[in-house]
């Protein structure tokens, strides 16, 4: 996995993809943190180093209303919450939920709901959305 998150690096090096760097040095940071039994402390602070870049990166190029840039800030609030700074995480899940309210009234026609599943290792958010009246105004 580490050589595969390498290669994807080193490709969006290449195309200046300064994003995709970031998401590829995070992703090798994990792999060796689940394969190295390094000290879980450390790898955490450097996992919430990296979710803060690609959460800054993400409201500069998407800017705050746009899906990649909410999931990026439930990332690094997940990861603010791993290294025990509960109320950074829930400010800034507040903030991110205002955003959603926001974005989601302007929309007409359906009902926005997330269903909360458990696999593996952890946890995963799904949004359904619900159609009603044919999706017509």
């Amino acid at each position: 996995a580490v050589e595969h998150f390498e290669k994807v690096r080193d490709l969006s090096e290449v195309i200046g993809f300064v994003r995709g760097v970031t998401s590829a040095e995070n992703n090798i940071d994990i792999a060796m943190a689940e394969c190295g039994g390094c000290n879980n402390d450390v790898s955490n602070e450097k996992y919430l180093e990296k979710r803060q870049q690609l959460y800054k990166q993400s409201v500069a190029t998407f800017g705050e209303m746009a899906q990649p840039t909410v999931e990026a800030g439930l990332n690094l609030a997940t990861a603010l919450h791993n290294v025990r700074r509960v109320v950074e995480a829930g400010r800034l899940v507040t903030k991110l939920a205002t955003t959603c309210k926001r974005v989601h009234s302007k929309l007409q026609g359906f009902n926005a709901r997330y269903v909360l599943v458990r696999y593996q290792n952890g946890w995963k958010f799904f949004q359904a959305l619900r159609y009603e009246g044919d999706g017509k105004e």
